[in-house]
């Protein structure tokens, strides 16, 4: 969901400053806008997947860990 908004929000900012930079006779200003504006979806789309990334490798850690002092109990016993 958080990604469908950042999208709606870069669709948005890209499409006005270029709609814009057609009149403008400083377009380049505009077309910096829009670069930064897809530049930055882009990295924090990245961010996520490597946040998400890294908490599935975390949790599958914690998975073993408790599966190996389970077995571990078990033989103890």
């Amino acid at each position: 969901m958080k990604t469908i908004i950042h999208l709606i929000f870069t669709f948005f900012i890209s499409t006005v400053c270029l709609l814009s930079a057609l009149g403008n006779r400083h377009g380049w200003i505009l077309y910096l806008v829009t670069l930064v504006a897809w530049r930055w979806f882009f990295w924090a789309l990245y961010k996520r997947l490597k946040r998400k990334d890294e908490r599935a490798a975390q949790e599958e850690l914690f998975q073993e860990y408790m599966r190996s002092k389970i077995r571990r109990d078990q033989n103890y016993r």
